[in-house]
């Protein structure tokens, strides 16, 4: 253990806080070695004001959770800059609880001595949750939102940051998204200060300072809730009559080539319009690919894994395709395909089941057996495994955490061997970015760096691919940056997205969406609430053996 224990403060304007700033010093408290030392109420007629016109908010008195904690209350000055400066009586006094840390609570900054007594500083949110800054997003069309959470001194240093999708029909929910996530923040910094894995503290990265919005005109307040109103009718619209279709294709050059060339030359396997294939990756057969994707049915709105052959010339014919061939009660897609000592192995995403499992092809039977659980008891999303350096890593992101953490929570595990035991990331979700966290593909080497291709989400789900290069990865550290894109290419049949490029032999594969608009979806929409038989499907029994077969049509 690094520290043996952890005393905070709680700084605050008003005695009564938001439901996730509670629920923020409550999971610091849930801590065996955090315990609460001090709550400073600050004085300010100013701050007064600010509260008063936020009553709208629903709060809770602080001391509901923090029992039998000294309220010492303050007197501050406001600075040039706007920040809160205490005086020098009150310091000492707030220094005699030697404290470790303080979180401000407050809607002001904090600044001058304050920040120099706990050794570990003062925490303050940075966050575009409140509905100024939510209305001018809207109003300039936005598609991200930032939060962090900063140690304040001279410099800010970043502690924990977030890039998130605006939810851009409710101000309640978009809030709600945001606040559910960095509500955990300060308990994870607490965590890994006691697990001595806090180094960004002393060498992190400076954070920015927070824009600045004005007050919105009477025609600028109009247009916001105009686009408010136009955003809610495309979501039910949308819901209503739309369905979203993804294909396949090849691009003929490695995969590394897409770095300085994104846009690529994709030949189509399939040419219909209604089709749902997705996801695909492919191992090496005599004389083309096998390639496995994920096929959706609309009927049953569940995944399961098909696959095809394709002949390796000119057209890439399609010789064979079986459709179902690992098909098991819960949703299945990515069947990440890993070769590794002459053997070829897939891990499906099956998140539902709360486990990611790797299946080992029987290269003379053609069927895929279950071998190992890598990850159990955790809603691993698109898990992609490379080796790298002297340990095996497995990329992913959780579902059912948040509303967006499928897509902008990204997870680290990693192991000596690829069947020993897998352990998590001590900074894990080592990154949280609607942009690029989403595992998107075939990790790969070029010119001695890693490159990770991602999905970004901000504007649609599987919008376009980010490749990121990886900086620093260890047991400790992980550091990575975005260096290229792939985008949706517009004179195609798919032109509204790209979420998967993968490699193999020399080729790359890829998949691409597109929105279909159709008053016909509504009733088949209705005909999908009928209970539909679901032909082929495997017991729970099938998938703990984890045993499948072939099923060409």
């Amino acid at each position: 253990m690094g520290i043996k224990r952890l005393r905070f403060g709680v700084v605050c304007d008003n005695i009564n806080v938001e439901g996730w700033q509670l629920n923020s010093i409550r999971k610091m408290l849930d801590l065996e070695f955090v315990e609460a030392g001090l709550i400073i109420l600050i004085n300010s007629n100013q701050s007064k004001q600010i509260f008063g016109r936020n009553t709208y908010v629903r709060k809770t008195n602080l001391t509901s959770i923090m029992k039998n904690i000294t309220i010492l209350e303050c007197d501050s000055v406001k600075s040039v800059t706007d920040d809160n400066h205490f005086s020098e009586k009150d310091l000492k006094k707030i220094n005699g609880f030697e404290l470790d840390f303080l979180l401000n609570l407050c809607e002001g900054n904090l600044g001058g001595e304050i920040t120099k007594l706990p050794r570990f500083g003062v925490w303050s949110f940075q966050h575009c949750s409140n509905l100024p800054q939510y209305i001018w997003e809207i109003y300039n069309d936005r598609h991200v939102t930032f939060a962090s959470l900063n140690q304040i001194s001279h410099e800010n240093i970043l502690l924990k940051k977030g890039c998130f999708s605006i939810i851009k029909d409710s101000y309640k929910k978009n809030k709600l998204h945001i606040t559910s996530v960095i509500s955990e923040w300060p308990a994870r910094v607490c965590q890994e200060i006691l697990n001595n894995h806090s180094a960004y503290m002393r060498q992190g990265s400076i954070a920015a300072q927070p824009p600045k919005f004005m007050k919105p005109t009477t025609k600028q307040m109009g247009g916001f809730l105009g686009k408010l109103l136009i955003n809610k009718c495309k979501k039910v619209f949308s819901k209503l009559f739309s369905y979203e279709y993804w294909n396949i294709g090849i691009v003929p050059k490695p995969i590394h080539e897409v770095l300085n060339d994104s846009n690529v030359k994709i030949k189509w396997l399939f040419q219909k319009k209604d089709l749902y294939y997705a996801d695909p990756f492919a191992y090496q057969e005599e004389g083309g690919l096998r390639i496995l994707m994920e096929e959706l049915d609309y009927k049953v709105v569940k995944g399961y894994i098909s696959g095809l052959n394709v002949k390796k010339n000119v057209d890439w014919d399609i010789v064979t395709f079986n459709q179902a061939m690992l098909k098991f009660p819960c949703h299945m897609s990515y069947p990440f395909i890993l070769e590794h000592e002459n053997e070829v192995y897939c891990i499906p995403e099956t998140s539902e089941v709360k486990e990611a499992s790797i299946y080992q092809l029987n290269k003379s039977s053609k069927e895929w057996k279950k071998v190992k659980t890598l990850i159990k008891d955790f809603h691993a999303v698109d898990s992609t495994i490379v080796k790298h350096g002297d340990h095996w890593w497995l990329f992913c992101t959780k579902s059912f955490s948040t509303i967006q953490s499928h897509n902008n929570e990204l997870h680290i595990f990693y192991a000596d061997e690829l069947f020993g035991e897998w352990k998590p990331h001590c900074l894990n979700p080592v990154k949280i970015d609607i942009r690029s966290s989403r595992p998107a593909g075939t990790p790969f080497v070029h010119e001695g760096m890693l490159y990770r291709p991602a999905q970004d989400c901000s504007k649609t789900y599987g919008g376009r691919i980010v490749l990121n290069k990886i900086k620093t990865l260890t047991i400790s550290e992980f550091e990575e940056e975005s260096v290229s894109f792939v985008e949706p290419q517009s004179d195609s049949l798919y032109p509204d997205g790209v979420h998967t490029l993968s490699s193999v032999g020399g080729v790359t594969l890829i998949d691409g969406k597109r929105f279909d608009y159709s008053l016909f979806h509504f009733f088949r929409k209705l005909y999908k609430l009928r209970p539909v038989k679901d032909i082929k499907q495997v017991n729970s029994s099938q998938l703990e053996k984890g045993t499948t077969t072939v099923d060409p049509l």
